[in-house]
């Protein structure tokens, strides 16, 4: 069949029409099948790189293309087509990324299963992440950065003064290096011997470790209580940690800008070591024979030492040997029965004491109302049975005895021969003073202690009470003594109360604050103050660290 020549062009013409429809459809916003599509569109804070036409991605899958990007009430719409297939979530969040470092730009969506899905048109709620723009920027500052701290660095050390003082810098330590290996060398054997020193010191301290394991655990555990508390106290303070960070970030913004100026300090502070290390090479030199000296003076103790050493081995033996009235005594079985006996009946009466059980208690109270300090230490003996105990203690108050003094001035007019004037002052005085408690308690139940007996000289009695709350770190108590006071105003003539809370931070720590004083008008006050108790086991502890003479 043959096709004329106006045949042959309308069918070119034709193939190159559905060609460019083709075309346009892969290239341009044009689509066919648009019924397989549906709009929604996405708001960003900004879509730097981002053009029309851009795919749309879900999990690396190409689901759709942008649109178009326009600019609505301060943000940015993104309207992109979705392949109906595909459903996307009210609350989809977006990232812009970039196909490889150099590649075009395309729109990735979080690919979930969950939300409510997205209707034709309609608008979702997009946090926008950073892009790879944003990260760019960051590098690029950052560079910035290192640029100008370089230059600063390579403007101080091109200075020669600079170069000068390094070189001298080295210089003293070399001097400084040679002064002290010569030392060494020239007192070896002492320092062996304090190497040896030292070995002793730590098996001693091995030894001491190893009797205190259990102090040492309960050391640990304590620490580990504390960075608790640290951590708790990091959480609940994040703000703040927060608002220190930031500063701390604008104070190494301040140190770049001002790099210039923190080098010649730099450079003072090494002319200053510089000086300091000439110094120290100077005083080693001129005490050289100083040092010497010393170092004989060591070598000579140790020698005593040693002779001492043999002495008491000789006794030793002759003792082991049973030489002598000491010896005999040592190798006698009588005396090692007798020993024995007594030996057994301190063990038995420390047994009984150690049954009882001793608190001390040191409390310090700031009075804020008349700015004043009460101190008290205190005594506690608890018997076996823990029903009962006893307390005594020394409490210097503010408010101690009460004096007053009358002093009558006269008056004469020797050329009138008479009596002038009369005056009489009366002058009351409240000084600091050392008053003592010594009181008898009860505990009838569980949390609760009742009080009798003297409280700061005067009778008196006292309660308290553990809070079932908080842990049972809290314990309140109230106290009433000095009921017929004698005071000068007779407006402070009432009965002495005391309120108080303690809030227990550990056993042997607690923070305490209450009301002191309420019914009498010139020494009522709010207090606040620390306390400090030390047990049976905390006293031992200090009595074993007490250095004992010879």
């Amino acid at each position: 069949m043959r096709f004329n020549a106006e045949a042959k062009v309308g069918v070119l013409i034709i193939v190159s029409f559905a060609f460019l429809v083709y075309m346009s459809v892969q290239l341009g916003t044009l689509r066919l099948d648009g019924r397989n599509y549906y709009q929604v569109r996405l708001p960003f804070e900004s879509v730097g790189g981002l053009n029309r036409g851009a795919s749309v991605k879900m999990a690396g899958v190409k689901i759709g293309s942008v649109d178009e990007i326009a600019l609505e009430e301060g943000r940015v719409l993104v309207t992109v087509s979705i392949q109906r297939v595909y459903r996307v979530p009210d609350d989809v969040r977006a990232e812009i990324r970039t196909e490889g470092v150099l590649g075009e730009k395309f729109l990735e969506l979080e690919y979930r299963l969950d939300g409510e899905p997205l209707d034709d048109g309609a608008t979702a709620r997009v946090v926008n992440r950073a892009t790879s723009d944003d990260l760019m920027g960051a590098f690029g500052k950052v560079a910035d950065d290192v640029s100008d701290i370089t230059s600063n660095l390579k403007r101080s050390l091109g200075n020669p003064q600079t170069n000068d003082n390094i070189n001298e810098l080295i210089y003293q330590f070399k001097e400084l290096s040679t002064n002290l290996n010569a030392l060494v060398v020239a007192n070896r054997q002492s320092v062996d011997a304090t190497m040896e020193n030292l070995s002793d010191i730590t098996n001693a301290l091995k030894h001491i470790i190893e009797r205190n394991e259990s102090r040492v655990d309960q050391t640990m555990s304590n620490l580990t209580q504390i960075t608790d508390a640290v951590k708790g106290i990091t959480l609940s303070n994040e703000e703040k940690i927060n608002a220190l960070i930031s500063n701390l970030e604008i104070f190494s913004s301040i140190l770049r800008d001002r790099g210039a100026g923190v080098v010649n300090d730099l450079e003072g502070t090494l002319r200053s070591a510089d000086s300091a290390f000439s110094g120290l090479d100077t005083i080693l030199i001129e005490n050289r024979e100083d040092l010497r000296e010393v170092t004989r003076n060591v070598n000579a103790l140790t020698a005593k030492l040693n002779r001492a050493s043999v002495d008491i081995q000789d006794i030793t033996g002759k003792i082991n040997h049973g030489d002598g009235t000491l010896g005999k005594l040592v190798n006698s079985d009588v005396l090692h029965e007798s020993l024995v006996g007594a030996a057994k009946g301190i063990e038995s009466l420390t047994g009984k004491i150690e049954q009882f059980k001793t608190d001390v208690t040191l409390r310090s109270e700031f009075l804020t109302a008349v700015s004043e300090t009460r101190g008290t230490l205190s005594v506690r003996v608890t018997p076996p049975q823990r029903s009962r105990f006893y307390e005594i203690g020394f409490v210097s108050t503010p408010f101690g005895r009460n004096s007053r003094t009358e002093r009558r001035t006269l008056t004469y007019d020797h050329q009138a021969a008479g009596l002038v004037s009369d005056i009489s002052t009366i002058e009351d005085e409240n000084k600091y003073s050392l008053e003592y408690n010594a009181l008898f308690g009860f505990i009838p139940y569980e949390d609760l202690e009742l009080r009798v007996g003297l409280m700061e000289t005067s009778f008196g009695v006292g309660a308290s009470y553990v809070l079932p709350w908080f842990g049972k770190n809290i314990r309140v108590g109230m106290e009433a003594f000095d009921f017929n006071p004698q005071s000068n105003d007779s407006k402070n003539n009432n009965t002495h109360l005391k309120f108080t809370t303690d809030y227990h931070i550990s056993n042997a720590f607690y923070l305490t604050a209450g009301f002191d004083d309420p019914l009498n008008p010139a020494r009522r006050s709010p207090f606040a103050g620390v306390a400090f108790t030390f047990s049976d086991e905390n006293l031992k502890y200090l009595a074993g660290m007490i250095p004992m003479g010879n």
